[in-house]
């Protein structure tokens, strides 16, 4: 499997390729939620963004993972 041959990364180790998203735990605030280790899709830009929440203050990631790419057809289901 492609997670058997990653390991998650802190942050400070290195970073992921900038502008693709990954998988992490984070934690921010965006509006009126508050988000505490969190496992969300975030993106490094000149510094983190989160995905669903690209308003978030304060982000800070602990963990990230990057995610498999699409198998080959990986649109089509055989039927």
């Amino acid at each position: 499997s492609y997670y058997a041959h990653s390991t998650a990364a802190p942050p400070g180790a290195r970073q992921p390729e900038y502008g693709v998203p990954v998988l992490a735990v984070a934690s921010g605030k965006a509006a009126n939620i508050t988000l505490h280790d969190a496992v969300v899709f975030a993106t490094f830009y000149d510094g983190w963004e989160l995905d669903d929440y690209p308003q978030a203050e304060g982000v800070n990631v602990k963990w990230w993972l990057p995610m498999a790419e699409s198998p080959e057809g990986g649109g089509e289901h055989e039927v």
